[in-house]
């Protein structure tokens, strides 16, 4: 089922970051880069 919703996540996704090879602290420092981007972009 996720494969047939994924390109609706990502579609919708205000973010989306590959976490696959990511530790979690990179994965949260990559949330709040692209989130201070965003809000610095609007």
């Amino acid at each position: 089922m996720y494969k047939e919703r994924c390109p609706l996540y990502e579609f919708y996704a205000d973010i989306i970051i590959d976490g696959e090879d990511l530790e979690i602290e990179e994965v949260v420092n990559e949330i709040l880069n692209q989130l201070h981007s965003k809000k610095h972009s609007t």
